[in-house]
């Protein structure tokens, strides 16, 4: 992982899960390139998906057309069934989205290929829908009237916010809405090692009888530790230390341009490490251990080296 993608994940502080944690974009721009390819190659399936939408699109603006957006919870507003300029609007989105698929039904693509293309068709749907934009969202254009600007000017801040902080990404949280401690990260626990790669967290029993083998919970390097400890109602380790189960967690460190050569070599023997000092903290030899996300793969890779010890 590079520092600069873990830089992002720390300013934005889960407010928005960026595209490069999730989605590889040479894999979008390749999904894309198949796309274009296979309607230069099929051209019959172009030319009888475009005939297609240009018929409905007559029948639309003509006032006949029967394409409905009840399905479509982004069009529950009344003004799209009431109003004939925003049916209309509506509709063609609509048509326009059918003949997507109709041509993706058309195009001979099969297998993984197909599947690419459909969720890059599917994106593009979702971005280019009308009520995306201010003129297009009757629900929009009629609270910038009842609030006489307002809802103008906070949107504009919103999205010069998310351009400082968030990479231009549309916040889904409010930053600042949670404090450590108080909102997320309530259960009592204690920074017990730290390395220059990460800390090695135990937190408190909550239960006279303590289960026999401890717990380590390995994070992914994009998430934060308390991702396992929420609200109280919504933690994992409170759940786990009510039923005496000893938890441990790991919480990596966010590296820095200096710290560019680390890889999951380096990561796994963090984690071998922390099972080492969980063994002489509790005596206990075996260890529970469970991986979320990236931090799945560095669970594996030392479960896989302490195999190999036969230490297990």
């Amino acid at each position: 992982m590079s520092s600069q993608t873990q830089n992002i994940a720390e300013r934005t502080e889960g407010a928005a899960a960026l595209s490069t944690f999730g989605v590889d974009t040479r894999a979008i721009l390749d999904a894309w390139s198949t796309v274009v390819s296979q309607a230069f190659a099929q051209p019959a399936a172009a030319m009888e998906a475009g005939q297609k939408l240009s018929a409905e699109l007559l029948r639309v603006w003509a006032g006949v057309s029967d394409a409905t957006l009840e399905d479509d919870s982004r069009f529950s507003d009344p003004t799209w069934g009431d109003d004939p300029l925003f049916r209309r609007i509506g509709q063609s989105y609509r048509v326009w989205a059918d003949a997507l698929d109709e041509w993706l039904r058309l195009s001979g693509l099969n297998g993984i290929e197909y599947q690419r293309a459909q969720f890059v068709l599917d994106a593009a749907k979702d971005v280019m829908a009308p009520v995306n934009t201010l003129i297009g969202n009757p629900e929009a254009l009629r609270k910038l009237t009842d609030t006489q600007g307002a809802s103008l000017a906070r949107g504009m801040c919103n999205f010069f916010d998310d351009l400082q902080h968030n990479h231009g990404y549309p916040a889904v949280a409010d930053r600042g809405a949670f404090r450590l401690g108080e909102d997320v990260a309530t259960s009592e626990g204690a920074v017990v090692h730290r390395t220059e790669l990460f800390e090695l967290i135990q937190y408190a029993p909550r239960t006279k009888k303590i289960k026999a083998t401890p717990f380590l919970y390995v994070f992914s390097q994009v998430n934060r530790f308390y991702l396992g400890d929420l609200t109280p109602e919504r933690s994992l380790f409170r759940r786990m230390l009510d039923a005496g189960i000893p938890v441990f967690a790991i919480s990596w460190r966010n590296p820095g341009q200096e710290h560019s050569a680390w890889d999951l070599n380096t990561y796994a023997a963090g984690a071998i490490e922390a099972i080492a000092v969980m063994r002489e903290i509790t005596g206990r030899k075996k260890v529970h251990l469970m991986g979320l996300c990236a931090g799945g793969l560095v669970a594996a890779a030392a479960a896989g080296v302490l195999q190999k010890r036969k230490d297990n």
